[in-house]
């Protein structure tokens, strides 16, 4: 947008420069016609005294019309450089309520701990980097870890082996090394599908 602006004036300073020009043109010409209408006329043949007189009014006309000229092209310019301006302010503000909303949607711990990425509800597979999101969607959630659920996929093999009561423990992917004591607290008792279309 900037570089619009710089372009937009550096046409409009083109263009009144050319208005200017063709301005001092006429000038010219209507200095010269009035040195020649000036001749008197009783020097001249009346045919060539009527001919300068003519010239000279039709310089005075063209030197008006491009003073007229001049003019509305600075206002046109004049109107484009403040169009291009208020687009090049509308952009900045755009710019600075993009980065106001990411710097708002950047997470800050204060302290170290775990952070949970969520599952992406129709892909199958935790969020990742350059998904769309939506409102509403949960990304990421931060666990009490207090307590901790373990929601675990029962092959139906060991169906009846495994109830409530039981005594579990449960081995963190993160963490490999350490060993989680627990209890089955829940069985359900309705089978699922762990994925679509699964055997």
């Amino acid at each position: 947008r900037g570089t619009d602006l710089e372009r937009t004036r550096a046409e409009a300073a083109s263009a009144i420069a050319d208005k200017k020009f063709e301005l001092e043109r006429k000038r010219a010409e209507l200095e010269k016609a009035r040195i020649e209408a000036s001749v008197p006329q009783e020097l001249l043949p009346a045919r060539d005294y009527q001919e300068r007189q003519l010239a000279l009014r039709r310089a005075e006309v063209e030197v008006t019309k491009a003073e007229e000229e001049l003019e509305s092209t600075r206002e046109a310019r004049r109107a484009e450089i403040e169009m291009s301006r208020l687009e090049l302010e509308e952009a900045r503000r755009e710019i600075e309520e993009a980065e106001s909303a990411i710097e708002k949607l950047a997470l800050d711990a204060p302290t170290s701990g775990v952070l949970v990425i969520e599952e992406h509800p129709w892909e199958g597979r935790k969020f990742q980097l350059g998904d769309s999101v939506y409102p509403g969607l949960t990304v990421a959630r931060i666990p009490d870890l207090s307590t901790l659920q373990v929601e675990a996929v029962l092959h139906d093999v060991d169906e009846g082996r495994i109830v409530p009561g039981l005594r579990a423990r449960a081995t963190p992917d993160a963490f490999p090394d350490l060993t989680l004591p627990g209890e089955v607290i829940e069985v359900s008792p309705v089978a699922r599908e762990i994925a679509n279309s699964s055997l």
